[in-house]
């Protein structure tokens, strides 16, 4: 999509600078492309409050910390940094689904049904979220070896996690785990570790 930038009189950008406005506003269009309707209404509710806090904190004085003497962080700051960690998290919702499979996909696949992804996926036997209007199914899951075509251990790393979101699920597999000497969940799976994996859920699962 083209992007063409209007500068005021008063506030004129350098050609550098007009460059890295026509590249950030490209870069949240991409983004925005990605997003399903729920969490584009998330993003432009973000949007409307940093905007509206900034707009109140211009007509105050900066607040400043009674033991540094340092200015604190506007509510504008704070906002701002706010939705920079929203950006971040759904750019990493686009990388951890970036080759995951669509239901029919998945049933090819496996060689089943159209409705028996779904169908596992209601009885926890595997895993997927619901982004932009559809389930996707991470690919790393499946395993031709493995009983049901899914990694060792899967069903039962998943049932240990309990009520957790599938998206929370799925960053857990996926992060580096401190209690698995700093080895992804799904890495142990793949290589048939798979008591650690499920005593590690559980102590997932009971965390506050």
């Amino acid at each position: 999509m083209a992007v063409s930038v209007k500068v005021d009189s008063e506030d004129e950008l350098t050609p550098r600078q007009r460059n890295e406005v026509v590249a950030d506003v490209n870069l949240f269009i991409a983004l925005r492309n990605q997003l399903a309707q729920r969490d584009l209404r998330t993003l432009r509710d973000e949007i409307s409050n940093i905007l509206v806090i900034d707009e109140m904190h211009r007509v105050r004085s900066p607040r400043i910390h009674p033991a540094t003497g340092e200015p604190v962080p506007s509510d504008a700051d704070q906002a701002l940094l706010a939705f920079r960690s929203l950006l971040q998290f759904f750019e990493s919702r686009r990388y951890l689904l970036e080759d995951a499979l669509t239901a029919p996909q998945a049933a090819d696949l496996l060689g089943v049904s159209r409705q028996t992804p779904l169908n596992r996926l209601r009885d926890n036997t595997l895993l997927a979220v619901l982004d932009r209007g559809a389930y996707r199914f991470p690919v790393w899951q499946f395993d031709p070896q493995g009983e049901d075509g899914v990694l060792p251990g899967l069903p039962e790393v998943l049932d240990s996690l309990g009520p957790q979101q599938p998206f929370a699920k799925l960053v857990w597999l996926r992060r580096p785990n401190p209690t698995l000497a700093g080895r992804q969940p799904v890495e142990l799976l793949r290589d048939r570790e798979v008591e650690p994996v499920i005593d590690a859920a559980h102590a997932a699962a009971e965390l506050p």
